[in-house]
């Protein structure tokens, strides 16, 4: 029978979420997940357009900040 169990690694060790019964030589599978991806917060405030920006400079810093957030 196939089990799936969450856990995590505390830096010494994997820590089990769930108590199971494993019997002594059991084989198990480990899958290690890619850590959870962290979107960076942008400042929209720079971006506002008004007497003193630089229109274009602008858009493209606004949508080249956009873009770089999407590839994580």
């Amino acid at each position: 029978m196939f089990m799936t169990v969450e856990g995590h690694f505390n830096g010494e060790k994997i820590v089990l979420n769930e108590n199971i019964n494993l019997t002594y030589g059991q084989k198990v599978m480990v899958i290690v997940l890619p850590e959870k991806n962290v979107k960076k917060k942008i400042d929209y405030a720079k971006y506002r357009l008004g007497e003193e920006t630089n229109f274009p400079a602008d858009v493209e810093g606004y949508i080249r900040e956009m873009r770089d957030n999407d590839r994580f």
